[in-house]
């Protein structure tokens, strides 16, 4: 691929176009405030592993939000070790122009562990039984 645009202007904040069009499973690490470039503060989520977090926007704030609670603290400890997914959709900047934005999702278990969760806390297991006494 080359040089991209991405390495002419690096940032501490992932973007779009460092997921592209994959999904990436990430555990929430924690949040922090942090000063952005225009001035104005922002939340960051951070995620276990890596090391460019995601400036949140409302949106995704709403989604973790509706997904696992409140946030608790300005850390975020009750998002600390959530599994959310990352992926980018086409959206629009604020001048109305298209662009590539960062969306998350809560990651849902797979289909199976529900159904493993589901058959252990619907499991009955038998009281242990006496030994029966035998003769021979």
């Amino acid at each position: 691929m080359g040089f991209t645009m991405a390495e002419m202007h690096p940032s501490k904040y992932l973007k779009a176009a460092d997921i592209g069009d994959q999904t990436i499973a990430v555990v929430i690490e924690n949040m922090s405030k942090e000063k952005m470039p225009d001035g104005g503060f922002k939340y960051v989520l951070f995620f276990s592993g890596h090391e460019k977090g995601v400036v949140l926007n409302v949106g995704n704030t709403f989604v973790i939000g509706d997904a696992y609670g409140e946030p608790g603290t300005e850390n975020g400890a009750n998002w600390v070790g959530k599994p959310v997914e990352l992926y980018t959709v086409m959206t629009q900047n604020k001048e109305g122009k298209p662009c590539k934005g960062i969306r998350i999702r809560a990651k849902s278990p797979s289909p199976l562990s529900n159904i493993v969760q589901q058959l252990a806390e619907n499991t009955v297991l038998p009281e242990e039984e006496e030994e029966a006494p035998f003769s021979f």
